[in-house]
């Protein structure tokens, strides 16, 4: 999976070089003065080896079927949304100051974007409830990680991608019809 790979890359150039880091994490004060690459390229960047362990299997254990679901080029489109929309969102309701890094607000967007177009889709191709139940008890587990350690998540990243996800996933999933 392309996204696993440049999630790894990325994480490689942080530990060869710290600058890559700073460049591209993001940083509200350098979006509000217009280093708005910093939107995007945070999402590929990682605390630390377990940080991007923990997305990566997420990534690899759920990717495969929202891509299937939405087809590649949708897939990867609410993959970076998300990840832009995530830090938008940290940027206009967190703090001026505040800096983050990870891939979760893409991760929640995928999350979301598999239950709006399995949702849209519910009648030409069925939800199983394990589907369901698998799927949400992920993102609720998540959310309660997330409150439980509040300080060390951006939550408003997380949600903003979410919500993203949602939205984009329902601008352009494939509507499919019920064939009898």
């Amino acid at each position: 999976m392309g996204l696993v790979a440049t999630n790894v890359a990325a994480y490689g150039m942080q530990m060869i070089s710290p600058q890559f880091t700073r460049f591209c994490m993001r940083v509200g004060s350098a979006v509000a003065d217009g280093e708005y690459w910093r939107l995007l390229t945070a999402a590929f960047l990682h605390g630390n080896i377990l940080h991007c362990g923990i997305n990566m299997l997420a990534l690899y254990s759920v990717g495969p079927a929202v891509e299937g679901t939405l087809g590649g080029n949708r897939f990867l489109a609410v993959y970076l949304g998300s990840a832009v929309g995530g830090n938008v969102l940290s940027c206009m309701l967190g703090s001026g100051f505040s800096s983050s890094m990870g891939s979760s607000g893409a991760l929640y967007g995928i999350f979301a974007g598999y239950l709006v177009s399995r949702f849209i889709n519910r009648r030409a191709v069925p939800i199983s409830q394990a589907e369901m139940i698998s799927i949400g008890t992920t993102v609720a587990i998540n959310f309660a990680l997330m409150t439980a350690f509040s300080g060390a998540f951006d939550q408003w990243a997380h949600l903003g991608g979410f919500l993203t996800g949602a939205a984009l996933t329902a601008l352009i999933t494939p509507r499919y019809r019920r064939r009898w």
